[in-house]
């Protein structure tokens, strides 16, 4: 038979181990090691991580972030946000970064520049833990972000955990008053309560009402609000009883505290009616930390003696707009005195009666208002023992996963399988009654909440809910479906990305678009969960996943505190996966096998994370790193072909030669080969070396005499140290078939 050329042009499917090295097809390989197959009919290096521009450094003062300053809580810690405003006054606003680190001390970046780097600002003492192992969760909405501490099943490391905001506020008065200096446009610390008044922040006294000259009073001392109130007239439409006085603080965003009730009560006859104002002492309520956050006070009031169990609005005060008795009115401006105090006032009342002259009972009351009963145990996450593991933002509410709180008898309770949510556009309000528990005693717990296509993805350890939220309101929510063994066991497992939502876990990866598919069918599932170094299986918990843009490709990493046990590299156009090892691709630092990340973000269109301390050498700085897709470096790479055959895998072949067409200038590259089923690839041509060449070109190699043999197949292997612009383009294969009788 005549010599014919076997040509190989394609490595675009990638690496594959669920065949046989004869069965494989067209555009597979038997191994593919640090390199770039998307480019149908090339081989190419990968990009490696490097520097997202300078160091980050800590504080005005400039000081380096080392070992000593920041600690990784390997897979945590990382998130980013979009902000029309800087969070840091004065700063620069767009995109930012936050990280906490395993103290708990958080720090923002105080300005968006497109390279990624900043100086990252301990946010005013924003600290969710004083202990260590700290493992953040984040959701950003209306302005807002919003950290808290993991943890909820360790009381040791959550002495001020769960409780930090940082809120945009921006709110001025028409007054020239104390109230509004400490507020600025930029992110404020807020503890995320919604802390409900104590008897020390209100005082009561009769209102004064004309023709008396006196609009009111300053509230005496450390008060900040001065309620008058008192019954009055012939002509009312209330229910004759006593009633508990109650108020309440409203927080930004129109989120409403529990109601306190006053020492008192309010006798109302019959006929009478609640005349009622309002005094604010503007020094008094101008004071730093969780005051600054209040919008306003409300004031109810429920018939005791007839059982009533609603608080019924009696009045609305907005402390830059003024006040009213209904949701439905404008408000009326404040009554200034001049005084240090301002004093609502029933501007539409003919004869200028400086109270509100209340007739007849509200229909709104706090239950219509917020949703939910006054008597609701909880509405909020405040209480150091309170806590969840996850969060996401959708459909305008905010929702939390496997949860820690206290009941109405004291008892704390840790529910794995509970989601909390809050009402439309209350993003801190989490009242006990909003909750669907899922999957519940099944033995597993929620890991991870995503919001995607109005849908709630609800991972937990070993099963994914999908909950379908579309519906407006919470009664037209349903479960779509339940997957076994489609969990995750890490928050960083999950991302959002082009082709639609991927994740991994131990059986594969996996993407959600118009169902679920699994993308690694290609490799055994046996490949898939060992660490690249031994044989041991991987750690789940560990697995982190990051989605790079500019290549439409995502990267897998098997362990986010050790890089030597490697991971993957998926192309989302291609549909192929090649390894990626710690001495090339995922190479951090200068100590590569010993040096943590963080969980993956995308920053200004670049996969990032923040790098930890180095265990051996501390010389290195803790640094913002970016997946560089556009400088690739030389890397140690191991490709291997199938085995040809030439479509005739029962008979034997002579090989003579083999054609490389590459580029690859100034590294050391060798082909080696092996028959048939040979253990091992060694060197079987008269030379083994790729030549140095800085365009491409073509080299033949030719097999030694002895190793023109009759075999039955070929398999080629061309592994060493890549050129960073190294190039493969195609083989060739010549032989010759022995001829059949």
């Amino acid at each position: 038979m005549p010599k014919a050329a076997i040509k190989i042009e394609r490595f675009d499917k990638g690496f594959t181990d669920k065949v046989s090295k004869r069965d494989l097809l067209e555009g597979n390989l038997a191994e593919a090691l640090n390199v770039n197959v998307a480019e149908v009919g090339q081989i190419s290096n990968l990009g490696t991580f490097s520097a997202a521009g300078a160091t980050l450094t800590q504080g005005s003062g400039g000081t380096t972030i080392n070992d000593s300053d920041i600690n990784i809580q390997s897979g945590f810690g990382l998130f980013t946000f979009k902000s029309d405003v800087a969070p840091i006054s004065g700063k620069t606003a767009g995109e930012h970064i936050v990280f906490t680190d395993d103290d708990g001390s958080v720090f923002i970046n105080d300005s968006a520049s497109s390279s990624g780097s900043a100086t990252m600002i301990a946010f005013q003492s924003a600290d969710v833990s004083t202990g260590t192992g700290v493992k953040p969760v984040y959701y950003y909405a209306d302005g807002g972000l919003r950290v808290n501490q993991s943890v909820v099943d360790d009381t040791s490391t959550t002495t001020n955990a769960r409780k930090t905001s940082l809120i945009r506020l921006s709110r001025t008065q028409s007054s020239a008053t104390a109230y509004s200096a400490d507020v600025t446009d930029s992110m404020q610390m807020f503890n995320s309560g919604l802390v409900a008044p104590t008897a020390s922040d209100f005082e009561k006294q009769d209102p004064v009402t004309p023709p008396s000259a006196s609009v009111g009073a300053d509230p005496d001392g450390d008060k900040f609000f001065r309620l008058g109130l008192k019954a009055d007239g012939t002509d009312g439409l209330w229910q004759p009883g006593n009633y508990a006085i109650g108020l309440s603080y409203v927080y930004h965003n129109n989120q409403e505290s529990k109601i306190t009730n006053f020492t008192t009560m309010q006798a109302i006859t019959e006929g009478q009616y609640p005349v009622v104002q309002m005094s604010i002492g503007e020094s008094e309520i101008d004071v730093s930390g969780q005051n600054k956050f209040i919008q306003g006070v409300r004031v109810y009031l429920r018939n005791v003696e007839a059982g009533d169990e609603e608080y019924v609005l009696l009045l609305d005060v907005d402390l830059e707009q003024g006040s009213r008795i209904s949701l439905l009115d404008d408000f009326d401006a404040f009554d200034a005195t001049g005084s240090g105090f301002l004093v609502t006032n029933d501007a539409k009342n003919t004869a200028a009666i400086t109270a509100y002259e209340v007739k007849q009972p509200n229909i709104e009351t706090y239950s219509t208002i917020n949703g939910y009963a006054p008597s609701e145990h909880a509405i909020d996450f405040y209480n150091t023992t309170f806590g969840y593991k996850t969060a996401t933002v959708a459909n305008q509410r905010a929702f939390v996963g496997n949860v820690r709180y206290v009941d109405n008898v004291g008892k704390t309770k840790i529910m794995g399988d509970r989601i909390q949510y809050s009402p439309p556009l209350k993003y801190d309000t989490f009242p006990q009654t909003y909750f669907i528990d899922i999957g519940a005693n099944d033995g597993d717990e929620i890991v991870k909440l995503v919001e995607f296509r109005d849908r709630l993805f609800v991972y937990k350890k070993n099963k994914l809910f999908v909950i379908n939220i579309s519906s407006t309101t919470d009664a037209g929510w349903y479960l779509e479906g339940e997957f076994v063994n489609r969990g995750v066991q890490s928050p960083g497992a999950v991302v959002k990305t082009d082709l639609g939502l991927m994740w991994v876990n131990q059986h594969g990866l996996f993407a959600f678009a118009n169902g679920i598919t699994k993308l690694t069918d290609a490799i055994k599932e046996s490949t898939w969960a060992r660490n690249n170094d031994d044989d041991a299986d991987i750690d789940e918990s560990k697995l982190l996943i990051g989605f790079i843009p500019k290549k439409n490709q995502v990267i897998i990493v098997k362990d986010s505190s050790d890089m030597s046990d490697g991971g993957y590299l998926y192309d989302l156009l291609t549909k192929s996966i090649v390894k990626i090892d710690e001495n090339n691709v995922l190479k951090i630092g200068v100590d590569a096998n010993d040096r943590p990340i963080s969980n993956f973000i995308v920053l200004n269109n670049e996969l990032c994370c923040i790098s930890g301390d180095e265990a051996s050498s501390g010389s290195t700085d803790s640094k913002l790193l970016k997946f560089d897709v556009n400088s690739p470096s030389a890397q140690v790479v191991d490709v291997q072909t199938r085995e040809y055959t030439g479509g005739l895998n029962s008979v034997d072949k002579k090989f003579y030669s083999v054609y490389v067409t590459y580029k690859n200038n100034g590294s050391s590259l060798q082909l080696k080969a092996r028959f048939d089923d040979e253990s091992s690839f060694t060197d079987k041509f008269v030379s083994s070396n790729l030549l140095n060449s800085s365009s491409i070109t073509t080299q033949e190699f030719i097999l030694t005499d002895a190793n023109q043999v009759f075999k039955k197949s070929l398999q080629l292997q061309i592994v060493g140290t890549t050129h960073a612009e190294f190039q493969l383009e195609d083989i060739t294969i010549i032989a010759r078939t022995k001829g059949v009788r």
